[in-house]
C-alpha cells in the first residue's frame, strides 16, 4: 500500500470510528464530546497504585459557584476478548461499567488554578491506607466521569476520561528490565517526480496540494520527535520551487527533532528494481541518503516505512546496510508458527514487533490504523484525543502484561499521522508519553516472544512486482554516457551532477514514458552540445624529413571549462616513443599537442588520432593526417645498402659478360671447312643470345 493509500484508509477509518463511537449500545446514551464549559486540557496517562490521578480542564465557561464531581467506574473487563478491543468499544461511548466509588465532589472555587485552567486531583490507593484516597484495588482501565453542576445541581457539562492504574508489583520483561511498550509517530512527505526535463520544479496541481499539506503539518511539528519519510526527490523539487514557505521549511528541517527513515531517491518498486538491477537500487538508496543528509544535516537512521514494495531479499539487503526495522501494511505479513486465531493475529500485527523471517536481525511490525483514527476524532479537544490514544496504548500494554514477561520487549505501536493531524493533539500526546512509564516514544529493541520464549516470526507475503527492465536499460545507458563526460571534467561538474539527478528520477514508478523520454532526450542533447565544443582540424598532409620528429595536432575547446580527453594514435609506418595513448587536458581555446613519432618505413600513410573520454565510453572526434616520409630507419638503411650492393654486383657481372661475348664475336676464328661439310666431332659452340655455352652468367 502506498502512502496515499494508507492516508486514505486512515481518513476513512476516522470517519467510521467517529460514527461508531457516537452511536450508543441498546439503551445507552451517546457520550458527550467536550462540552464548551468543560474542555479537557490534560489527563494523567497512567497512575501508580498509590499515586494521584490529575485532570486539567478549562473552567473559563463555568460559574464561580459551580461544583465538579468525579465518578470512578469499575475497570473495563475484557472477559474472553482483549482489553484493547473492549477499550476501543468503550472510547467515545458512555461508561458501561458500574460505579466503583461514590462520586467525589469539589467546589470549583476550591480547585487549584493556573489561569483559566482548573486542576482536579484524585489521590488513589490500592489497599488499606489513607481513607481520603479513593480505593482502586485492581489494576486496569477505569472510566472516570467528570460532571460540572451549578449551585442548584443543574448539569453544566460532563466528560469521560480514563484512569489507567498500574499493577502493584512491577511488570518485568524477559530480559529483567521494566516492561515498556514503545510508540512511533510516523509522517511523510512524498510525491511523484518533482523535476521537469529542464530541471525546474514541476508537480501536477493535485500532488502539489498534497505536498503542501504535508509540509504544513511537518512544519508545525518540528519539535515533536516524529519518525518521518522524506522523499529526497521531493525535497530537491522544494529547493527549486521558489516558494518562500518551501525555503523556510527546508531550513527548519536541520533543527527539527525528526528521526529520518531511509528512502530511495524516487518512489520505485524496490523488489522489482532489485531483481532487474541491484546496482540501480543501491544508486537510489545512496542518492536518497546523500540528499537527506545534505538537506537536514542528519543521516537516516529510522525504520524502513511507508513502502510496501520490499520483499525478503531486499529487506536482507537493507538490513546489511544497517536498516533492521521494517514497517509494512498488515496484509503484507503472514505469521509463522502455530495456528493463531484472528484476535491473536490482530493483536500481534497492530501492537507487536515481530522477527522477520529469513532476515537476520530484522524486526517487522505494522501500522496501528485505529490509533490514527483516534487522533482524528471529531468533536473532542486535542488533549482528550491524545488521552484516548494513550488509553488505547495502555490497553495494549495491559494485554501484553497479562500474557507474561515474554511479551516484553517487543510491544510496539506505529501511528501513521494524517496531514490534518492537529499540532496540539501531538503536543499533548508527546507530553503525556514523555514521562517515565510503561508507554514511551521509541523503537522496539527486539521482537516479542511467545510463552515459550521463542520470537514470534512473520514473513513478507509475495506480491507481483513491477519489472522496469526496459526503463533500467535506457537509464543505465544514459548513466554510462554521463559517467563518460564526468571523466572529462573536474570533480563536481555542475552539468554531470544535474544530468545524473534527472536520470535517476526516470526509474520512478510514478513517471510516465513521455516524461522519461523527455528527460533522456534533454540529457542527450545537452551532452552532445558539450562534446561539440571540442573541434579538431580537417584532414591534412605532413612531410617528415628526418627519422624522429613531432607532429603537431591542434584541438580547440570552445567551452569555458577545461576538458580531459584520451588521445589514441595509430599508423602502419610510424612508431610512438611515448606510447600510442595519452590523456590531454584541453584548456579553453586552442590547444597544441605535439605527438613524437619515429619513422619505421618511408612512404605515405594515414595517422589516425582518436579522441575519447578518459574512460573510453564516449567517442568524440577523429583526426586524420596523411604522413609522407623520405627518411628511413637504421635497419632500413642497412637493407637498402645491401640491396644496392647486390644490384651493383649484378650489373657489373652482366656488363663484363656481354663485353666478353662481343669480343668473341668480333675476332672469332672458325675451322676450315672448305668443302662445306661438317666434320665429325665438331659442333656449334655459340647461342643466338651471344652467351657462351656453359656460361650461366654468374
Amino acid at each position: 500500500m502506498t502512502l496515499l493509500g494508507l492516508v486514505a484508509a486512515c481518513a476513512f477509518l476516522a470517519t467510521q470510528f467517529g460514527a461508531v463511537a457516537r452511536s450508543s449500545a441498546a439503551g445507552a446514551a451517546p457520550q458527550q464530546a467536550d462540552d464548551p464549559s468543560l474542555t479537557v486540557l490534560s489527563v494523567s496517562p497512567w497512575v501508580e497504585p498509590e499515586g494521584t490521578f490529575r485532570v486539567s480542564f478549562d473552567a473559563s465557561g463555568l460559574p464561580a459557584e459551580a461544583t465538579v464531581s468525579a465518578t470512578i467506574h469499575q475497570r473495563l473487563n475484557p472477559g474472553t476478548d482483549t482489553l484493547r478491543t473492549v477499550t476501543e468499544e468503550e472510547l467515545g461511548g458512555d461508561a458501561s461499567t458500574r460505579n466503583l466509588q461514590a462520586p467525589v465532589a469539589v467546589a470549583l472555587s476550591e480547585l487549584s488554578r493556573d489561569g483559566d485552567a482548573a486542576v482536579f486531583d484524585i489521590p488513589i490507593r490500592s489497599g488499606t491506607g489513607d481513607p481520603r484516597r479513593q480505593l482502586i484495588p485492581t489494576a486496569g482501565i477505569h472510566p472516570v466521569t467528570l460532571e460540572a453542576t451549578d449551585a442548584e445541581g443543574g448539569p453544566l457539562g460532563d466528560v469521560t476520561v480514563y484512569l489507567n492504574r498500574l499493577p502493584v508489583d512491577p511488570v518485568l520483561g524477559r530480559d529483567g528490565d521494566p516492561a515498556i511498550a514503545t510508540v512511533q509517530l510516523l509522517a511523510a512527505l512524498d510525491s511523484g517526480p518533482s523535476l521537469g526535463a529542464d530541471g525546474a520544479f514541476d508537480l501536477p496541481s493535485g500532488e502539489l496540494v498534497a505536498v503542501q499539506a504535508w509540509r504544513s503539518m511537518l512544519g508545525s511539528n518540528l519539535e515533536v520527535p516524529l519518525t518521518v519519510a522524506l522523499r529526497p526527490n521531493t525535497l530537491v523539487g522544494l529547493q527549486r520551487s521558489g516558494d518562500p514557505l518551501d525555503t523556510a521549511f527546508l531550513s527548519d528541517l536541520a533543527d527539527s527533532e525528526f528521526v529520518l527513515a531511509p528512502q530511495t531517491y524516487v518512489r520505485v518498486d524496490v523488489a522489482g528494481i532489485a531483481e532487474s538491477d541491484t546496482a540501480a537500487l543501491e544508486r537510489q538508496l545512496a542518492r536518497g541518503e546523500a540528499i537527506l543528509t545534505q538537506v537536514t544535516g542528519s543521516a537516516p537512521e529510522g525504520p524502513w516505512m511507508l513502502d510496501d514494495t520490499i520483499d525478503t531479499s531486499t529487506a536482507g539487503l537493507l538490513a546489511m546496510q544497517g536498516t533492521e526495522q521494517f514497517l509494512v501494511s498488515p496484509d503484507r505479513l503472514e505469521l509463522e508458527g502455530t495456528e493463531r486465531g484472528e484476535q491473536r493475529r490482530r493483536t500481534l500485527l497492530s501492537s507487536r514487533a515481530l522477527a522477520l523471517e529469513d532476515v537476520p536481525g530484522g524486526v517487522v511490525s505494522s501500522y496501528d490504523v485505529e490509533l490514527t483514527a483516534l487522533l482524528l476524532e471529531p468533536g473532542f479537544s486535542p488533549a482528550l484525543r491524545a488521552h484516548h490514544v494513550a488509553t488505547a496504548l495502555m490497553s495494549s500494554w495491559f494485554d501484553a502484561a497479562r500474557e507474561g514477561s515474554t511479551a516484553f520487549p517487543g510491544v510496539s505501536s506505529a501511528i501513521l499521522l494524517y496531514p490534518g493531524t492537529d499540532h496540539e493533539v501531538l503536543e499533548s500526546l508527546v507530553d503525556s508519553l514523555g514521562e517515565a512509564g510503561p508507554v514511551q516514544l521509541g523503537t522496539p529493541d527486539s521482537p516479542t516472544a511467545d510463552a515459550d520464549g521463542a520470537p514470534v516470526r512473520a514473513r513478507l507475503v509475495e506480491r507481483p512486482v513491477e519489472m522496469p527492465g526496459g526503463v533500467l536499460t535506457r537509464w543505465r545507458r544514459t548513466d554510462e554516457r554521463i559517467g563518460g563526460f564526468d571523466s572529462m571534467t573536474s570533480p563536481g561538474d555542475a552539468s554531470t551532477t544535474e544530468w545524473a539527478l534527472l536520470n535517476d528520477q526516470t526509474p520512478s514508478s510514478a513517471a510516465t514514458s513521455e516524461t522519461r523520454v523527455a528527460v533522456w532526450n534533454s540529457i542527450d542533447s545537452a551532452l552532445e552540445e558539450r562534446l561539440a565544443q571540442i573541434q579538431t582540424p580537417p584532414p591534412r598532409t605532413v612531410v617528415l624529413t628526418s627519422r624522429s620528429e613531432s607532429i603537431p595536432i591542434r584541438i580547440r575547446n570552445r567551452g569555458t571549462e577545461p576538458l580531459t580527453v584520451r588521445m589514441s594514435i595509430r599508423s602502419p609506418r610510424l612508431d610512438f616513443p611515448e606510447g600510442p595513448e595519452t590523456e590531454v587536458l584541453l584548456q579553453p581555446g586552442e590547444n597544441r599537442v605535439d605527438v613524437p613519432v619515429t619513422v619505421r618505413a618511408p612512404g605515405s600513410s594515414i595517422l589516425r588520432v582518436e579522441l575519447t573520454s578518459p574512460n573510453e565510453v564516449l567517442d568524440i572526434r577523429e583526426v586524420r593526417v596523411t604522413v609522407r616520409s623520405w627518411s628511413i630507419s637504421g635497419v632500413g638503411a642497412v637493407l637498402s645498402v645491401i640491396s644496392l650492393a647486390v644490384l651493383a654486383i649484378w650489373w657489373l657481372r652482366t656488363s663484363l659478360r656481354r663485353r666478353r661475348e662481343d669480343d668473341s664475336t668480333d675476332a672469332g676464328t672458325h675451322p676450315d671447312n672448305s668443302d662445306g661439310q661438317d666434320r665429325p666431332g665438331e659442333q656449334d659452340t655459340t647461342f643466338g643470345s651471344g652467351t657462351t655455352a656453359g656460361d650461366d652468367g654468374t
